[in-house]
């Protein structure tokens, strides 16, 4: 919820809606009563992989969730369905500024999770009808697995 927190608190007009895992709503809710924005912040408690979190937001903001993430195409269903006009195309957009952010490598070895975004992405570039980009997700991924 910091993330809501810091954009909520810098924008007097904006309201926002946290969801988070239900073990942790309490102290989500802490957190943000801690900075004064109990009123304009909501928090719910639910799995956003199972359970349903409601359409039509402004923005849909994940963070620290995709390295936890059960089901690969859950999250890009979700995005897709949210009723964020353009979300698929989004998506798109978000994996082609992270995928580079993330390390090759974890010590001497290639980094797993690098490994399972690009193997994420390249289907999600091909069903956008972005080839070049899922080519080059090919390549990157053959380097890293040894694999061609």
């Amino acid at each position: 919820g910091i993330f809501t927190v810091a954009l909520v608190s810098r924008h007097p007009t904006l309201k926002g809606t946290v969801l988070d895992q239900p073990p942790v709503v309490e102290i989500t809710k802490k957190i943000i009563s801690g900075y004064g924005l109990q009123d304009r912040i909501d928090v719910i408690g639910a799995d956003f992989s199972k359970d349903d979190i409601g359409k039509d937001y402004d923005l849909v903001w994940t963070s620290d969730t995709l390295s936890f993430f059960p089901d690969k195409d859950k999250l890009e269903e979700i995005c897709q369905t949210s009723g964020v006009e353009g979300a698929g195309r989004q998506l798109v957009l978000f994996y082609t500024q992270f995928l580079p952010m993330i390390p090759k490598q974890r010590g001497n070895e290639p980094n797993v999770y690098c490994i399972t975004m690009f193997r994420r992405a390249i289907p999600l570039f091909k069903a956008a009808g972005e080839e070049q980009l899922a080519r080059m997700c090919e390549m990157e991924l053959s380097k890293l697995t040894g694999v061609r």
